[in-house]
């Protein structure tokens, strides 16, 4: 039973930021305090989000979350106190290694696994750059895939795959482009997508007697990702 008590939650945080920024913000114009030097600490409030985060239990992509969140606000809170000479738009290149040293791992950690050859047609494999690409899917040995859509988008139909295992994997990376996925209504669908300043959509019905398990896996930034029956 719940003993009544408030979740410490991201919104629970923000919440009490906003309500001390509100009264921070009151009392310097009423000339009581001045505000601006304790501003400075702002940042502390993405630190602690970020390491909800990365301490909290969930999917791959919170930890992922966790750690570029708190990085972020390090980087404000130490810019602020004069610590570094750096700001955060000076680094943002670093976003284009950490994807890059995403993939290569990825797909490192995917070739370590081995197995048994996969046949091409059990395998979808949609990539596109700035354009547009559709793909279906009627294998009866479905093994999972990658769709990759940078600067396009990507369509990919699975309502006629049947899958070889109760469980399918599929990698999914779009970068200023979006991802469109058609699943089947007995499938069930689980993200563990990362979205940086991007969105990702589910309108799948829920089914109790779902018989396959999919889960989408990758990263998304400036896109967008829908998945559908």
């Amino acid at each position: 039973m719940s003993d009544g008590r408030p979740k410490i939650s991201a919104q629970l945080i923000f919440g009490i930021a906003v309500a001390t920024v509100g009264v921070l913000f009151t009392l310097d114009n009423l000339g009581i305090i001045e505000s601006e030097p304790i501003l400075k600490w702002w940042p502390i409030v993405l630190v602690n989000v970020g390491l909800m985060r990365l301490w909290g239990t969930g999917p791959r992509s919170r930890q992922m979350a966790g750690v570029l969140i708190t990085a972020a606000g390090l980087v404000l809170l130490f810019g602020n106190l004069n610590l570094i000479r750096y700001g955060i738009w000076d680094l943002w290149p670093l976003g284009l290694v950490f994807a890059g040293a995403f993939l290569v791992w990825r797909v490192t950690l995917r070739a370590r696994g081995g197995g048994p050859p996969v046949d091409p047609d059990d395998y979808a494999n949609a990539f596109v750059m700035m354009g547009g690409v559709v793909r279906k899917m009627s294998s009866s040995q479905f093994r999972g895939g990658e769709a990759t859509a940078f600067m396009g988008g990507v369509e990919l139909d699975l309502r006629n795959a049947h899958p070889a295992n109760n469980t399918v994997v599929m990698d999914v990376l779009a970068w200023w482009g979006g991802i469109e996925l058609w699943v089947p209504p007995d499938w069930k669908v689980t993200s563990e997508v990362l979205p940086i300043m991007a969105g990702y959509e589910d309108k799948t019905k829920p089914q109790a007697d779902a018989k396959t398990h999919l889960i989408l896996r990758g990263l998304v930034v400036m896109g967008g990702i829908e998945v559908g029956n």
